[in-house]
């Protein structure tokens, strides 16, 4: 007898900011996501030695993160992600598909709890991505 599938519950996520589509890009492979890590770092003007050590990483992952090497461990590129001061915005390919759920009105209190404990990721990131940021020249 086939076992059945529960669906699970949609996270909740914050909402990505209203110029995403203006100002993002869609990256599809590792490559291209190490060339807008390179690109990042380069806006800033820092070395890839300075800002491995900054960003907490050995200059050899950074340097294969920006190779686009698959071999990186997705908590640590997402946390570099972050560092650099990138948003990774996820889209359903799928058009009947939304990650945003519509939280009814009486519920905001479920919500604003859930974004506090983003909230205070988010500022964690922010502060290491500011070291980054006062190294350049």
């Amino acid at each position: 007898m086939a076992r059945r599938v529960s669906t699970p519950t949609r996270p909740t996520l914050m909402r990505p900011r209203a110029d995403t589509a203006v100002r993002g890009g869609r990256v599809v492979d590792a490559v291209e996501l190490g060339q807008v890590l390179r690109w990042m770092r380069g806006t800033k003007g820092v070395r890839q030695l300075e800002a491995a050590a900054s960003l907490g990483v050995s200059p050899e992952l950074l340097r294969g993160l920006e190779r686009g090497d698959r071999g990186v461990h997705l908590g640590t590129a997402l946390d570099v992600i972050a560092r650099l001061g990138l948003d990774l915005v996820l889209v359903p390919r799928d058009p009947t598909m939304d990650l945003r759920d519509e939280v009814p009105k009486g519920d905001q209190n479920r919500t604003n709890a859930n974004r506090g404990e983003r909230d205070d990721t988010r500022a964690r990131n922010t502060e290491a991505s500011h070291s980054i940021d006062e190294s350049a020249p």
